[in-house]
């Protein structure tokens, strides 16, 4: 009797757990479009994260004229935690070189005096 009373308890909670699980697998609602007549500025331009420990050497860097930057003096330099980066040979493009989460395209635009103008959101 107790095991007939154990297995049925059991096909209760197997019942509860599978009704769970259809709920969880619902169909999202598909997300509403923007309202008609809402226009967005455009983003200039979005920054990474920089960071004011930071051993760059501005002299070391010149910027292009499409708005890359580009290392003049191959000498190491650190950012926040990491240290004895070797700068890179290639154009220095936004997100192309992340270091310990520092976006080094930001913090050259940061710390040297960039002209891009910041997004606001």
């Amino acid at each position: 009797m107790k095991k007939l009373l154990f297995s049925l308890s059991l096909l209760g909670l197997a019942g509860a757990a599978g009704t769970a699980c259809a709920a969880d697998l619902a169909v999202a609602p598909a997300p509403r479009a923007a309202p008609v007549g809402v226009v967005f500025p455009p983003v200039v331009a979005q920054l990474g994260p920089a960071t004011t420990y930071s051993s760059i050497v501005c002299e070391n860097y010149a910027k292009l004229p499409d708005g890359a930057w580009k290392a003049l003096n191959p000498t190491e330099f650190g950012l926040g935690y990491v240290m004895h980066i070797v700068p890179p040979v290639l154009p220095i493009k936004s997100g192309g070189f992340i270091y310990n989460n520092i976006d080094l395209y930001s913090q050259l635009e940061t710390q040297c005096g960039g002209t891009l103008v910041r997004a606001r959101y």
